[in-house]
């Protein structure tokens, strides 16, 4: 929020280009005289706004952020509290061990980009420009407190609501996600939305429906009857089915294996 006795300055700040206010400006007496203000935040800090709190003698600085992904963590006397000694975290701004925070090097490791890996001792007191926040570990979760489940959502292509603060877990590890994307989902993969530390969302992959293997066989066979010589030697893999089992069975006696199936079973689909 911005206050001044300077009307012309407040309308200036509310016109320029990337300030986003919500209200028009207001203004209040007090004491004789009269303030005019301005609820705003900035989008971007670029030249016409630098110079627009130089020359009135502030000096601006971006915000940072900072989240807790994992574990699940309550709050308790302004700090976040962990069960366990690892804790997966998002930060916008390097962590300086002895720095801006209030342990050594051997207590943080990077994962990927701005994902890191903090060991929890006791706590971890981490200060920078607009964050100051302490995690602290402890053996046991206070039993009064109740924690809001999960929403869970099942989707093969979910569009990222500006809700909360996404990011996607796949076979490539974590990575954040931008509101208003498209992401598309595999089996494996799952989405996760927090909100100051807490998990507040799930997102999976819509669950596929198990084939009747002796039934797609069948179908196979009927529809789809072309065949070639069968070679053991193609099956040395660790095949567990029973159903695809007893049909190689047949396959081997009979010296023939029908084309779709080999591929299927080669493919893994069945």
């Amino acid at each position: 929020m911005g206050i001044s006795e300077n009307r012309e300055a407040i309308q200036e700040l509310a016109d320029l280009e990337y300030v986003v206010s919500e209200k028009e400006p207001f203004s209040f007496n007090t004491e004789n005289r009269v303030f005019y203000g301005l609820q705003f935040s900035i989008k971007q800090a670029e030249f016409s706004i630098l110079h627009f709190f130089q020359k009135h003698d502030y000096q601006m600085e971006t915000s940072e952020e900072f989240s807790i992904l994992w574990p699940p963590v309550y709050t308790k006397d302004s700090r976040f509290i962990c069960d366990g000694d690892t804790t997966y975290v998002h930060s916008s701004f390097a962590l300086i061990p002895h720095g801006n925070m209030n342990v050594d090097n051997t207590f943080v490791g990077e994962i990927s980009g701005d994902i890191l890996k903090l060991h929890i001792n006791n706590e971890v007191i981490i200060h920078e420009k607009n964050i100051d926040i302490c995690i602290q570990r402890e053996g046991e979760l206070g039993k009064e407190i109740v924690l809001e489940e999960p929403a869970t959502t099942y989707s093969d292509r979910y569009v990222v609501p500006n809700q909360y603060d996404y990011f996607l877990f796949d076979k490539n590890g974590c990575t954040r996600l931008v509101p208003e994307s498209t992401v598309y989902l595999s089996e494996s993969d799952r989405i996760i939305g927090y909100k100051n530390g807490h998990i507040k969302a799930f997102v999976y992959a819509c669950p596929k429906e198990k084939i009747d293997t002796r039934q797609f066989i069948d179908d196979i066979l009927r529809y789809h009857p072309q065949s070639e010589l069968f070679d053991p030697d193609d099956f040395m893999d660790n095949i567990t089915d029973e159903t695809v089992l007893a049909y190689l069975e047949n396959c081997y006696r009979s010296g023939r294996i029908n084309t779709v199936v080999k591929r299927y079973i080669k493919e893994e689909q069945i």
